[in-house]
């Protein structure tokens, strides 16, 4: 089994992993405890591993997944605050497991309790002393959540890298030169001046083949560039169809301009036209949502059907966009899709 079977595997049983971690841990430490005291009673045993066990987990989880995340997003302050409730944290926990233990041993009541006894300055020190191995047991299994996680987010990298390559290589012998087809574009423009409309249109197209020849080659562009875009592109819409026949409705705001990959969206716009407007001659309609607050970005796409269609809507495009959002966002969006009478995608992103 290689690396990558291997941690996909951890990923999917990861309860069963985390259990079987902790469980084996805990044996391990009893049986050193045992060889190392072998006259120490089973009860007092068992409760000093239960103290060390529990203390590890909760400080395991609460390290890695409460405070190392405000580290990595640079929220720095408040990643160094709960660091340092940690030792507050450990003697709260202490006293209680302590007070829970007089109802099976008595013995190890004044164990604990003579630990924060602070008479001296070096019985101070001998408390951190103590917390200090509490911490320190907690780091094996950090540093192994640690690798795991930055080989994964190697391998994505790789796999991003990757898939932008072929797509690069898809446009390149596929598309024309940009330059031609903007030269185009400008005479045809100013052979033109004269009909409003139709310089209208050859200027929303202009947008549109300059987001997609240039600004799409970046890894990233502003929510607000975004928004631009598929302005252009529906505004491209309306003009191509009769208002009577199809009702166009894009509603957007943003709260703060993130930073997002480009042409994430235009997929879904696309078949919402392809698969719903131009599939008709009868009234239909195409209604998107583009909202972003707080860090949250939630995207909806509705569009009417003909009736009696079987088609599906989306195929192959829709699973190249998932691809995506798996690669660019793992973990951090949720993608829906639902058909009945019409046809909607529900797409929530966290951005931060």
């Amino acid at each position: 089994m290689n690396i990558d079977k291997l941690i996909a595997l951890i990923t999917k049983r990861r309860l069963l992993f985390h259990l079987s971690f902790w469980w084996l841990y805990g044996l391990s430490r009893l049986l050193l405890l045992h060889l190392s005291i072998p006259d120490l009673s089973l009860t007092y045993a068992i409760l000093n591993i239960l103290y060390v066990l529990l203390l590890n987990i909760f400080f395991y989880y609460y390290l890695a997944y409460l405070t190392t995340p405000f580290f990595r997003k640079g929220r720095y302050i408040i990643g160094v605050l709960l660091l340092l409730a940690t030792f507050p944290l450990w003697v709260i926990l202490s006293m209680t497991f302590s007070d829970i233990s007089l109802m099976w041993d008595h013995s190890f009541y004044p164990e604990i309790r003579k630990i924060f006894l602070w008479h001296t300055f070096e019985e101070f020190v001998n408390a951190w002393y103590l917390f200090g191995g509490v911490l320190w047991g907690v780091l094996p299994p950090i540093m192994i959540k640690l690798l795991l996680e930055t080989y994964r987010h190697i391998q994505r990298q790789r796999s991003i890298l990757s898939y932008n390559n072929q797509m690069a290589k898809k446009q390149a012998y596929s598309n024309l030169a940009p330059e031609f087809i903007f030269g185009t574009l400008q005479l045809i423009q100013d052979k033109l001046k004269n009909n409003q409309n139709a310089q209208q249109a050859t200027t929303q197209l202009t947008n549109l083949l300059d987001f997609a020849f240039y600004k799409s080659q970046k890894k990233t562009v502003t929510t607000q560039e975004e928004i631009d875009f598929l302005e252009s592109y529906i505004g491209f819409e309306r003009m191509r169809h009769s208002p009577n026949r199809v009702s166009i409705h894009f509603e957007h705001s943003v709260s703060e301009n993130y930073t997002i990959p480009p042409l994430l969206f235009i997929n879904f716009i696309e078949n919402a036209f392809k698969h719903g407007v131009n599939s008709t001659i009868q009234q239909s309609w195409v209604k998107i949502y583009f909202h972003e607050n707080n860090g949250i970005l939630s995207f909806k796409v509705q569009n009417s059907l003909p009736k009696n269609t079987t088609k599906s809507s989306g195929g192959i495009g829709l699973k190249n966009v998932r691809r995506r959002l798996e690669l660019e966002f793992p973990g951090k969006f949720v993608l829906n899709s639902m058909k009945s009478d019409i046809f909607e995608i529900d797409l929530e992103i966290q951005l931060r």
